[in-house]
Formats: structure tokens, sequence, C-alpha cells
């Protein structure tokens, strides 16, 4: 009778040792979600605007990142928006009231084409050489538009 119980004992412990020689999948999975969320958490959300080469920014220290919105730039020549030609720098210097109406209109056509609930925000990205007053008078083409909020880019201080 004794031999006959080590017997049983000794099978039933083969069995549960077949049984946990198994690939154990719980653990693994948990490591697997636990490396997912720390790289989904650590994952950089910078936004990079649309850059043109004639339009170098300025720097500055900035503490928000850049949304993504659409750009009006300035170049030493030229007004765009979104890389559409809208007037030159020297129409905007010597005829203002008329190309800050084309901007105006142009910036109002931009807007209509957009969701009724968007809070719209534009950037505005000026050659760093222009002077004060020409940007000035861009940003005045900006007023009566549906733009709640107008952002000037600069480039992040230590970050060239």
């Amino acid at each position: 009778m004794a031999s006959r119980t080590s017997r049983l004992r000794q099978q039933r412990r083969a069995q549960r040792r077949q049984r946990q020689q198994g690939l154990q999948l719980t653990a693994l999975m948990d490591v697997f979600t636990v490396l997912v969320f720390f790289l989904m958490v650590s994952q950089d959300h910078n936004v990079p605007l649309p850059q043109r080469e004639d339009v170098p920014l300025p720097t500055a220290s900035v503490e928000k990142a850049p949304q993504h919105t659409p750009v009006l730039h300035m170049s030493q020549t030229q007004v765009y928006l979104n890389h559409n030609p809208l007037v030159s720098v020297q129409e905007l210097e010597e005829e203002k009231t008329q190309s800050q109406a084309r901007i105006r209109a142009a910036l109002t056509a931009f807007t209509a084409q957009q969701p009724e609930d968007a809070n719209p925000v534009l950037t505005v990205m000026a050659h760093k050489a222009l002077p004060y007053n020409t940007i000035e008078a861009l940003l005045e083409s900006t007023k009566g538009t549906a733009f709640s909020q107008i952002s000037l880019a600069v480039i992040r201080e230590g970050a060239q």
C-alpha cells in the first residue's frame, strides 16, 4: 500500500511539472503593457511649424510648444498665408490700407472654410530683419477677422 501511494504521489508531481513547464503569458503581457504605456507617455509631442527658408525667425524664450495652426508668413519680399502668396512687403508698406484689406479678405475666406466650433488661432512668422512697423501693419490687417488668438513664432533660445 505504501508503495502504491508513493507511486500515485510521484505521478501527480510529474503531471504538475508538465503543466507548469508551459510559457507563462500573463507576466509577459504585464511587462509589455507597462512598456507600451511608458513609451506612450514619454513620446515627444512637439508640433513643428511649417518653415520657409526665406523667413529666419528671431530667438526668444518660450514656454509653450507651438500648435498646428494656419500660418501667416512674412519674408523680406512677400506675405503668404499657408504658402499662398497674398501681397508683397513693398505693397504693404506703400499701399497699406489696400494691402491690409486683401490680407483681411484672405483670412476671412480661410476662416469661412473652417468648422464653426473651431477656436481659430493664427501664427505669424516674420523675418527677423523686418522693421517692426511693417510687422505691425501685418498684425493690424488681422483685426476684424475671426481669429481669437494670434501667436508670433520665434525660435526657442538654446534650441539652435
